[in-house]
């Protein structure tokens, strides 16, 4: 579920949101940080402009200097759970900075090229 272009599409984003939600295997509105590790790579491919656009999104999704992933983070999980409404931002804006990714890489490979 790719997005294409430049722009965001909110749907879309929401679509792909829920999908990935999903397969995280939650327990209704919660997801046990116990399967975070499993599904990052699943997430992180649900998230629109995500493809070549925006190879650099991929430092979100994992560990560095022995700290959890940014996208892990975000998601502020608690007593061993994550809520589906921290989900839902985190992925929103991961899927707003894959976005803005794609428009600088389309503009600089416009300059290159123009």
């Amino acid at each position: 579920m790719a997005g294409g272009g430049g722009g965001l599409n909110g749907a879309a984003v929401a679509v792909a949101a829920l999908e990935a939600w999903n397969a995280c295997g939650p327990e209704g509105y919660v997801l046990q940080t116990t399967k975070l590790d499993q599904a990052l790579k699943g997430i992180a491919g649900k998230i629109p402009c995500r493809a070549r656009q925006a190879p650099e999104l991929g430092r979100l999704f994992v560990e560095e200097n022995g700290k959890a992933p940014v996208f892990v983070q975000m998601l502020r999980p608690q007593e061993g759970q994550v809520h589906f409404l921290y989900f839902w931002k985190a992925f929103g804006e991961a899927a707003r900075i894959a976005g803005a990714l794609a428009i600088e890489h389309d503009s600089l490979s416009v300059e290159l090229l123009g």
